[in-house]
């Protein structure tokens, strides 16, 4: 189909919604995106494999998890939500319901810069906490495509005069600098500091594309992974168990897991300011891919 019109699977998203146990209850929806390849699958996985334990419904049925494998092709196309919802005790004693959401992996070759535009820009606007998954460093071209993306969510946005988005989390995999930034969230901190910081001295395209990043995200965090062990990286029978890990990478990866997963950790889904139901985001994902699709808003100036 070469066509970049996507369609909703209304029914999974109704099923995960609608469900009667969570829909009138507040929503937190956590997503992972970034390129092609770099573990995002299995990331999410883990996660999964965590609230399962955190749970205090279990309703959650499927053990099997995200689906994810190694190697050099994609393995998840568009957007894939997790249906099964996990009801958490939130910091204030209030339940709230916890989705999971995979995106394909962007700047592949079998996609157009508009449906990676889409598919980011919708998991943004859809989401209380978006991982951006990278590997190696937060490169300059890695915050361009993010002012791209976050750009076409704000068009299709009305303005309320609040932060268009919530939280953003720089994930980055297999960072080379401990003895600069150590691992963990005290590295990330450190990273995130120099990334952003802006100065008079700096070209104002460079200063723009921060105060653009930090104005569209009420939240920005970061947190550095070491290398995952040669099993994790470069075997294709990886099973995902921590036996197979490099022992320092099954430490952070729980550290990152149980961190960010903990309930004061965890935002409900707010949109123009206001908190959200879990039934109400089924008429948020038809309105938004409604402007998606149609023609009404110009795609953001590329920067390729």
């Amino acid at each position: 189909d070469n066509s970049t019109s996507f369609t909703l699977d209304l029914p999974v998203i109704k099923q995960a919604f609608e469900n009667p146990l969570i829909q009138d209850k507040p929503i937190c929806i956590i997503t992972v995106a970034g390129a092609m390849r770099t573990g995002r699958s299995f990331l999410l996985d883990q996660m999964l494999r965590h609230l399962s334990t955190e749970d205090i419904s279990k309703i959650s049925s499927n053990s099997n998890g995200f689906p994810w494998k190694g190697g050099m092709t994609r393995y998840t196309s568009g957007v894939h939500l997790w249906t099964d919802p996990f009801i958490i005790q939130g910091a204030t004693g209030e339940e709230m319901a916890v989705l999971l959401m995979d995106t394909q992996g962007t700047f592949d070759h079998k996609t157009t810069v508009k449906e990676n535009m889409t598919v980011f820009a919708l998991s943004t606007m859809t989401s209380s906490v978006l991982m951006y998954n990278l590997m190696h460093v937060i490169r300059e071209d890695h915050l361009q495509h993010l002012q791209l993306f976050t750009e076409y969510g704000r068009l299709a946005l009305e303005s309320s005069g609040t932060t268009p988005f919530q939280k953003l989390q720089f994930l980055v995999r297999d960072w080379h600098y401990p003895h600069d930034a150590p691992f963990g969230s005290e590295g990330g901190q450190i990273v995130l500091d120099r990334l952003l910081n802006t100065t008079e001295e700096q070209p104002q395209e460079i200063r723009k594309l921060r105060e653009h990043i930090m104005s569209s995200f009420s939240e920005l965090d970061c947190y550095l992974f070491p290398y995952p062990g040669q099993k994790v990286a470069e075997d294709p029978t990886f099973t995902g168990s921590k036996e197979e890990m490099d022992p320092r990478f099954a430490k952070y990866l729980d550290d990152f897991v149980s961190k960010t997963l903990a309930a004061e950790n965890l935002e409900p889904k707010k949109i123009a300011g206001k908190m959200v139901k879990s039934r109400e985001m089924v008429d948020y994902f038809q309105k938004y891919l409604e402007i998606f699709n149609g023609d009404e808003i110009p795609e953001p100036k590329s920067i390729f």
